[in-house]
């Protein structure tokens, strides 16, 4: 938040402002990637390897127990490989892809003496459940991998709950196999000229949005293994370089996209990666999502909660007369995820990156995210949604117009009954914080002196019994040597937080405020709806 040098969250900077608030974040992402591999390591070090194998040590950092396909990389020497539990029992896993890997950029000390035998990237699909707050180890063993099923090349893909197809127009049409609904030309792609500035999206009079499905004729990719599948449609969308190019019908640039819909066997969320090489300024792009939901509101997550909101503004139809200075729109943000729903389906959106849409369709049945604005300066005057004053000095950004590579990441999930904010904050929660790894090799770039820590093979720090509760943060205390848990009730009724750990439930919970003051400490701890309350785990 204090990388954001101007007008808070909205960050309507010039670029040299930009530049160093994108250093920052660089700085900041950096030093947050490289503590998590530090401790990551130390535990994973301190994990007893009776014959010295390599391992790789999968986290779930959810309070509840998690069967899912994870995709990680191992490196090794090795030829083959096969991989075992801490029972010795052989697990299963498809390899997606190897590639040969210098040794220099493992250990320089390698090839410093003279070793120059390369190693090997492995990156492989395993379907694992993991314990719940805590991790489990798998050991590399050298050994003949016995799966031997190949991927296969298709258009089509299937899993437990979806048929997926991807189609020349770069869309796709997703059968639900629970209910036979049908979804068509869903991850159309809407543009639009945007005659806006930094603070406001302004539209060209009387333009009418183009959508890619229309004009684009794309490459398909697909392949599917005993895990996942996964499609990829690839096109060059041909459209106006800048303002005046729009305005006299002229084509004379290009935006790049590919769409990679990855989606795992047993999963109901369809993963979504978006690669855009942006080539043209002044437009805004929106990703479609067609539901089949006639809606009269939408329902989003903010930081405080659920709400509902309108799909239609009455005041667009007066602000003129009434002299307003400006437009009402139906434009708003979301944090996690947006849905629309009635009483015999949901169909919702979780994002890793943008986070605005608008409900747009002729029967407001289709979620349109925002995936980026381009547009050349910081504020400006006589808007066609904002007539009057511009909302910030006129000065020229052209950074902002977000020319080159774009990458974005959703995940679309539908649910065949009415909205539930346990639900879907839940599938929500999943989506955002995937299952990550460590796979230790006897190498290094950086020598470490043996911590001395010993750990297990398996563990779980605590288990959140009740499914109603939603774990918000687990968190070191700031001033204290013990761990804290922040969880936040989206019901309507009174739930109570149960937690277990070691098999056995949890008697007594103190409880703090948020500024980390202890409260009191109780048998039970009861959560109002829309309540957060802090707990202590563990000293």
């Amino acid at each position: 938040m204090k990388n954001h040098a101007h007008d808070s969250i909205g960050c309507c900077c010039s670029d040299k402002v930009h530049a160093e608030i994108m250093a920052r974040f660089i700085n900041a992402e950096e030093r947050t990637d490289r503590l998590i591999e530090f401790y990551q390591r130390k535990i994973v070090e301190g994990i007893p390897s009776p014959e010295s194998h390599d391992k790789v040590v999968l986290f779930n950092l959810l309070p509840k127990k998690r069967k899912e396909v994870v995709t990680i990389k191992i490196i090794s020497k090795l030829p083959s490989f096969v991989l075992a539990d801490t029972k010795g029992v052989t697990v299963e896993y498809q390899i997606i892809s190897q590639e040969i890997i210098d040794p220099g950029l493992i250990d320089r000390q390698i090839v410093h003496y003279g070793n120059y035998e390369p190693f090997i990237e492995y990156t492989i699909q395993v379907n694992r459940e993991l314990p719940a707050m805590g991790y489990d180890t798998l050991y590399v063993k050298a050994g003949e991998q016995k799966i031997t099923q190949e991927i296969g090349l298709k258009d089509t893909i299937e899993s437990e709950y979806y048929i997926i197809t991807a189609k020349e127009n770069g869309t796709f049409k997703i059968v639900n196999k629970e209910n036979g609904e049908v979804y068509d030309t869903v991850f159309a792609i809407e543009d639009c000229g945007d005659d806006g500035d930094e603070y406001d999206f302004s539209p060209l009079r009387e333009e009418v949005p183009s959508v890619s499905s229309d004009y684009v004729k794309a490459t398909i990719g697909g392949a599917e293994t005993q895990f996942c599948g996964k499609l990829t449609t690839s096109y060059q969308w041909k459209l106006p370089k800048n303002l005046d190019s729009r305005r006299e019908g002229i084509v004379d640039s290009f935006v790049e996209i590919s769409l990679t819909v990855t989606v795992p066997k047993n999963s109901k969320t369809i993963q979504l990666t978006l690669s855009i090489d942006n080539q043209c300024g002044d437009h805004r792009m929106r990703l479609l999502i067609p539901t089949k939901i006639q809606a009269l509101v939408s329902i989003a997550d903010n930081q405080f909660g659920i709400i509902e909101r309108s799909v239609e503004d009455s005041a667009t139809a007066v602000w003129e007369t009434e002299d307003w200075d400006e437009r009402p729109d139906t434009i708003f943000p979301f944090l996690s995820h947006v849905s629309l729903t009635n009483t015999e389906s949901t169909v919702a959106v979780f994002s890793n990156s943008s986070r605005e849409y608008q409900i747009t369709g002729s029967n407001f049945d289709k979620i349109a995210i925002t995936l980026f604005r381009g547009i050349g300066v910081l504020g400006k005057e006589k808007l066609l949604r904002r007539p009057g004053r511009p909302s910030g000095i006129k000065l020229a950004t052209p950074d902002s117009q977000m020319l080159g590579k774009i990458t974005l990441d959703f995940g679309i999930y539908f649910e065949e009954s009415s909205f539930s904010n346990v639900e879907i904050g839940n599938r929500a929660k999943e989506y955002l914080t995937p299952i990550v790894f460590y796979n230790q090799i006897p190498y290094h770039a950086m020598k470490l002196n043996p911590s001395g820590l010993v750990s297990p093979v398996t563990y779980s720090l605590f288990t959140q019994e009740n499914p109603k509760i939603v774990l918000s943060t687990l968190k070191k205390a700031e001033k204290d040597q013990i761990l804290l848990a922040r969880f936040y009730n989206p019901t309507n009724c009174l739930e109570e937080l149960s937690i277990k750990k070691n098999d056995k439930m949890k008697r007594n919970y103190d409880s703090y405020k948020l500024n980390e003051e202890k409260i009191n400490s109780d048998c039970s701890v009861k959560i109002k709806p829309n309540q957060v309350t802090t707990v202590k785990i563990a000293d």
